[in-house]
């Protein structure tokens, strides 16, 4: 098998090729570094934990080059019955020793959660699966990605060549069997025990494991790089010009600008409550802070989202509420509509 032939997913529709693994691959990483630079975090962390996010993206999937797992993307092929996600935590520390117990762990547990204790709990990691009795099982799926080792080694060449991640593969003959975890640190009575006793920081490792689905999911949907936050004091003009509309801010606006901190805002309906929120905001607005305008009805939030999107990029405003979907099609219907005519 080449490096081409190599899926992430089954074909879709009338295609008969599926998503190719090095594009799927390239791209979780890329949007990882994207949703990594839109967090409002501090330099410090965001550093802590950057290189570890950006190695375990990379290789999240590289267990999918077992030849069962190939064979089951293929039109007619079985359900392989197998978890792609540990050997790519195997592969993934034994080509990058350094790789932290957050990138293996995140990496392992991307689709399914820690085994179960006693009582069978739906999408747990299988105990059989795990290397640390080297069952059967395992050798089996060793062997599996092993026969494949010529499409692996090209793979990852690929792969480090177009991300600029250098691996240790000269040692890919030897097998794998420590996926960076520790037996007890899967287990669910254990693991908050052993985390405290090694000195590893749960928030980090939650972190790095949610980023990595996130970024897993948004490379599925074909996301390499995300809008950036609007700074929102770099949009004082505009706002005042859309909202001011010629009038001259009121006292209460202007005072609500300058604002550091919390504060409490009562006003009639008409007043100008949205333009002084706005000057506040700016006024406030964190690294990468978001903003969220909460609102009590369907049609206010809808009224504003048309609102704050004449201020800001549209890639940057959302809605959210239950009839969300109906209004953003009704929207892009009209749009398109109006350009045909």
């Amino acid at each position: 098998m080449t490096l081409d032939e190599l899926w992430a997913k089954s074909p879709k529709g009338k295609n008969k090729k599926g998503e190719s693994l090095l594009e799927h691959s390239v791209r979780v990483a890329k949007v990882s570094q994207s949703i990594l630079r839109n967090l409002p975090l501090s330099d410090a962390r965001r550093t802590e934990i950057e290189k570890t996010l950006f190695i375990s993206s990379a290789l999240h999937d590289v267990g999918k080059i077992a030849i069962g797992f190939q064979d089951s993307l293929r039109p007619g092929g079985t359900v392989w019955g197998r978890r792609h996600e540990i050997l790519s935590a195997a592969v993934a520390k034994q080509i990058c020793p350094e790789l932290n117990v957050a990138g293996c762990f995140s990496i392992l547990t991307h689709h399914r959660s820690i085994p179960a204790d006693i009582e069978t709990v739906e999408r747990c990691l299988p105990h059989e699966q795990l290397p640390f009795e080297e069952t059967s099982v395992w050798k089996l799926m060793v062997k599996e990605l092993s026969v494949n080792k010529v499409a692996l080694t090209e793979y990852l060449k690929a792969l480090g060549a177009q991300l600029d991640l250098k691996w240790n593969i000269d040692n890919l003959d030897e097998g794998f069997h420590n996926i960076g975890v520790s037996k007890f640190y899967l287990s669910r009575t254990y693991q908050r025990q052993i985390a405290l006793r090694s000195g590893e920081d749960l928030r980090n490792i939650s972190l790095v494991r949610g980023l990595l689905i996130t970024s897993d999911h948004l490379g599925s949907a074909g996301e390499e790089f995300l809008p950036i936050i609007p700074v929102l004091s770099d949009f004082v003009s505009v706002i005042n010009e859309k909202e001011l509309r010629e009038k001259e801010i009121l006292p209460f606006q202007e005072r609500c600008g300058k604002i550091v901190g919390s504060g409490i805002l009562k006003a009639p309906t008409g007043s100008g409550k949205t333009l002084a929120m706005l000057l506040w905001a700016a006024n406030n607005q964190a690294t990468n802070g978001r903003l969220f305008y909460t609102l009590p009805y369907t049609a206010s939030i809808n009224a504003m989202y048309k609102r704050l999107s004449c201020m800001f990029p549209q890639d940057t405003v959302g809605v959210l509420h239950h009839k969300n979907a109906a209004f953003l099609f009704r929207i892009y219907e009209s749009e398109h509509s109006a350009k045909a005519h």
